[in-house]
């Protein structure tokens, strides 16, 4: 049963089903009020224990789960295939293009270096004969 409670659907759960055949996938249940307040505590305990490790240590965790990602890619894009219909290629391109963007973000220039937030002051860094900054978006994984 589905109710609307302050402008939000209310329901048991969300059902995954394959658009094609109509086949249930899977089913997550709705979370209790409790659950969800509890959730985001231990969150934001998490965060507050993350937020004083080294950079270098974000990095390299953003990087294993990036090659985690890469190892597994097969496994969301067939989820991706089966629940929304997407063509496999397309739905290879959607996993690899996460993998890229969290490869991105572990090493943004191809090495290990300190982050700088940017300050307002300093050029941004340049690389390329362009003068732009090179970001490498592989969504068919071709070159890797």
């Amino acid at each position: 049963m589905i109710v609307v409670e302050r402008n939000c659907i209310k329901a048991d759960g969300v059902m995954s089903i394959n658009p094609t055949n109509g086949t249930r996938l899977a089913f997550q249940p709705c979370h209790t009020d409790a659950a969800v307040v509890a959730t985001l505590a231990v969150t934001a305990r998490a965060f507050r224990r993350a937020r004083i490790r080294p950079e270098a240590d974000r990095l390299a965790l953003l990087g294993s789960m990036a090659e985690a990602l890469a190892a597994r890619r097969i496994e969301p894009a067939a989820l991706i295939v089966a629940e929304i219909g997407k063509p496999v290629t397309e739905a290879l391109a959607e996993a690899n293009n996460c993998v890229d963007s969290g490869r991105q973000i572990a090493d943004p220039f191809g090495r290990r270096r300190t982050f700088r937030p940017y300050d307002g002051q300093r050029p941004w860094p340049r690389t390329g004969s362009t003068g732009h900054t090179r970001i490498n978006q592989s969504a068919t994984g071709m070159d890797q």
